[in-house]
């Protein structure tokens, strides 16, 4: 059977992942730096929340014409 401590981080393991954690909560310092990381790791998540926003605005500009065209142009 293997020791407990064999289990759990050493304190030079743990040292190491604070250490990580606090660069990483450091070089997070703007919005703008924030958006540029989410654009670059989720691009599809970034497309599809700008095509909802703009659905949900036009649609609230223009009523459900909008919503009827949009449609319309794709057979619906």
């Amino acid at each position: 059977m293997k020791n407990k401590s064999e289990y759990f981080p050493s304190e030079k393991q743990k040292a190491r992942m604070y250490k990580n954690i606090i660069e990483q909560v450091q070089s997070e310092d703007t919005f703008f730096s924030w958006v540029k990381r989410m654009v670059i790791d989720y691009p599809w998540r970034m497309a599809f929340g700008i095509s909802a926003m703009q659905g949900i605005l036009f649609t609230l500009l223009l009523g459900t014409r909008y919503s009827n065209l949009f449609l319309s142009a794709f057979g619906g």
